[in-house]
């Protein structure tokens, strides 16, 4: 039915411009069309709209959302202000989003709980809706979508979230400059092409922003921020914030030591673990630091732990420093699940985002968590 009502726009929009016979086509669809519109109580989802009179935008964007399969909504497209109004006349839509050329008056009386317009003159001529910039990115226009969404004071329609425990794979060494994020990331990848990976990063100065020349609207503190006070809208924060590099996704690392350092030891693995049902994830690769308070307790929490070293003098001191810690404070078993890792000479590595396809080190990868899998 989504597709109906795309074909329509088209049609008309077509035939209104060539022959001036979209009456006799709207024909052939007019019956489908009513037999939807008049069902408005008996629909099982909420439905989002998409307006815009550019055909092929208006389908990418409605791609996006149905690429979503966790989203509980129903997706329809029009690229005909007039087909979308008489649609959200017979419906109760629950987010509309339209753009400002093809916005109708009476849109304010049909109480749809988000309005969103997608604007291009940037002037602000609608001060009674959200406003979101059309000349962006599908996944930008996706992801604000979801966090004014998940900001709306009313009740939410739940994702399908996933029940089963997803595994966590820990990376840490007490040795810096070993590769420890290059190596994280590449997991990451590998195991995406298995599962729904994410790559959580706990740096406090992670560089990702400077790398990818991008100042991320959220990241993993919002993620916690909305964690403490509006958990059941967390699938909809989640997706806000998420990034995908090279089929990986990852959420943005905070700016601080305080965002990690403030919480309690048992704030981490129920978050972790939230996030990753909220988001369908199989598998989480964390990429530990010092900052982190709890840092032991939380690879006690993870399934596996790889650690990074290095043959010089200085490393091995500071990694038996460190297991003489783990041992004298009782993480004998954090221990046990550790994987020692020495990396081989690897060539022609680049940024951590461009290591991640690096065949040398995606082969050498593969070989450290082929029992992970």
């Amino acid at each position: 039915m989504e597709k109906e009502y795309f074909v329509f726009g088209i049609i008309r929009d077509v035939c209104t411009l060539q022959c001036q016979c979209w009456e006799a086509c709207y024909g052939l669809f007019s019956v489908k069309y009513e037999r939807k519109v008049n069902r408005r109580e008996m629909r099982t989802k909420p439905i989002l709209t998409i307006c815009d009179g550019e055909a092929v935008f208006t389908e990418k964007l409605a791609d996006v959302f149905r690429g979503k399969k966790e989203l509980p909504f129903e997706i329809y497209e029009f690229t005909n202000k007039d087909a979308c109004k008489e649609f959200c006349q017979n419906n109760r839509v629950d987010i509309a989003i339209i753009s400002e050329q093809d916005i109708f008056d009476s849109i304010e009386e049909m109480r749809i709980p988000l309005v969103l317009v997608l604007q291009e003159s940037g002037n602000g001529q609608y001060p009674e809706f959200a406003t979101i910039r059309k000349f962006q990115s599908a996944g930008a226009i996706y992801r604000e979508v979801m966090e004014a969404y998940a900001k709306l004071d009313t009740s939410i329609v739940p994702m399908q979230s996933m029940t089963r425990e997803p595994k966590l794979i820990g990376v840490y060494s007490p040795v810096h400059r070993c590769l420890q994020t290059t190596v994280a990331m590449t997991m990451g990848h590998v195991f995406s092409r298995t599962g729904r990976t994410l790559y959580l990063n706990f740096e406090c100065f992670s560089g990702f922003e400077m790398i990818m020349g991008d100042r991320m609207a959220g990241n993993l503190t919002d993620l916690m921020y909305y964690y403490g006070c509006a958990k059941e809208k967390l699938s909809y924060h989640l997706e806000s914030v998420v990034r995908s590099v090279g089929g990986l996704d990852m959420i943005p690392p905070g700016n601080g030591w305080f965002d990690y350092e403030s919480k309690p030891v048992t704030f981490w693995k129920d978050f972790i673990v939230e996030v990753a049902k909220a988001g369908n994830y199989e598998y989480v690769v964390l990429d530990l630091t010092e900052q982190v308070r709890g840092l032991f307790d939380i690879l006690r929490t993870c399934d596996k732990v790889f650690m990074i070293g290095r043959d010089d003098p200085m490393s091995k001191a500071k990694i038996a420093q460190y297991e003489l810690v783990l041992s004298s404070r009782e993480y004998q078993d954090v221990m046990d699940k550790t994987q020692k890792v020495k990396m081989p000479q690897i060539m022609n590595l680049g940024s951590v985002f461009e290591n991640m396809s690096n065949p040398e080190l995606v082969t050498y990868v593969k070989t450290l968590i082929r029992e992970e899998k």
